[in-house]
């Protein structure tokens, strides 16, 4: 029967049209001749969500802007997120409570998301070489200038605050030796 629909929707696969037709005629049965002309038929298919549709909505809107700020996402981050959605309001998900992520699960949400598993080095972008080295220079050079600005002292016993002055570099010939303490 719903291969005579072939010529009028050659895009649509037999089993959609079978899917249709079973629906429609379960609601034809139960609907009074009265009303036909509100028969709907319904647009989900497959297993019901072991989560309801608003809490499995604000997860995934919470980790799409989670990943899109570079965020990891993994299974313990999903379940730290949806415990902290179900404790947001009890009167509402408190029958989630004892929810158990597992990896089918994780995998399963993963597909309705469109996401794929992948090593968290590659969510950031490379760091070449050269901007590397510049930053290691320039971070050199700056604990240098602090080196080169501040006076080092050590605290004596029984000091509780070490003081740090500004002072002109100490000369070679200024310098004190460290094993005679001598000028």
């Amino acid at each position: 029967m719903p291969f005579r629909y072939k010529k009028e929707f050659p895009k649509l696969a037999d089993s959609t049209i079978r899917g249709w037709l079973v629906k429609y005629r379960s609601q034809l049965k139960n609907t009074p001749q009265s009303a036909l002309e509100h028969v709907t038929i319904g647009a989900k298919r497959g297993r019901p969500l072991l989560l309801s549709d608003d809490l499995d909505f604000k997860l995934r809107s919470f980790l799409t802007n989670l990943r899109t700020a570079g965020g990891t996402i993994n299974r313990h981050v999903l379940h730290g997120v949806l415990m902290g959605l179900i404790k947001s309001d009890l009167s509402r998900y408190g029958q989630y409570l004892e929810f158990c992520v597992t990896y089918g699960w994780v995998q399963s949400l993963y597909t309705r998301m469109g996401y794929t598993r992948r090593m968290v080095t590659t969510s950031r972008p490379v760091i070449t070489r050269t901007l590397w080295l510049e930053t290691r220079v320039r971070f050199l050079n700056e604990i240098a200038e602090v080196h080169r600005n501040f006076s080092w002292t050590f605290l004596t016993k029984g000091e509780r605050y070490m003081r740090l002055t500004l002072c002109e570099v100490p000369t070679r010939e200024t310098r004190p030796d460290h094993n005679t303490g001598k000028q």
